[in-house]
């Protein structure tokens, strides 16, 4: 073991092989959120920005999703919380970008529970690329990337369409949506989101 991997080890934190920072008591689990931060921010780690989106960290969060983890204020202003006071506290604080994955995902859950959304895992797709089924991990994963409200609409749409994907009667920035969900849904059906 070397120096810094005890020292991590001996402060209840783990420091990963991609240098993930993780929380003692975070309830994701490590698999689920590196291949998030693989799918969303590669190479960049907690320092990613996307300048396209301005999407945030390892993670690339979106402002509406650092206001959903109580990061943000619903102005668009930095709370404060954990130190963090602007774009770059946060890309330098991976606590911070931790704890705010974990109250994000959270709180996408409410929503999917309330919308019965996860009443669908366990569900077979025909979907464009090939046969999958709906997990948790996967509508969480998806959920991320495009938001609880769109991933209960894509499931609406699936079921109306008895579970086979056709989205050619859709406008092209619902296509364009449904099929980042599914694609989401498909990579992450073998992995658990929760611990």
């Amino acid at each position: 073991m070397n120096v810094i991997s005890l020292i991590f080890n001996l402060k209840g934190c783990k420091l990963m092989p991609n240098h993930a920072y993780r929380l003692r008591n975070g309830k994701l689990s490590h698999q689920y959120l590196d291949k998030i931060a693989d799918l969303e921010s590669r190479i960049g780690g907690y320092g990613a920005v996307n300048k396209s989106s301005i999407d945030l960290g390892r993670y690339q969060m979106s402002g509406g999703a650092l206001q959903d983890a109580n990061m943000k204020n619903k102005t668009g202003q930095w709370t404060g919380k954990f130190g963090v006071y602007s774009n770059q506290d946060f890309l330098k604080n991976k606590e911070a970008q931790e704890h705010a994955m974990d109250w994000y995902t959270a709180k996408n859950a409410k929503v999917m529970k309330n919308h019965n959304s996860y009443s669908y895992a366990g569900r077979e797709i025909d979907g464009i690329k090939k046969r999958f089924k709906i997990t948790r991990g996967g509508l969480d994963a998806a959920a991320h990337r495009q938001g609880a409200t769109a991933v209960r609409d894509y499931l609406r749409h699936m079921n109306n369409n008895n579970m086979k994907s056709d989205f050619s009667k859709l406008l092209k920035k619902d296509q364009t949506k449904f099929e980042r969900i599914e694609t989401r849904l498909r990579e992450f059906e073998g992995i658990k989101s929760w611990k």
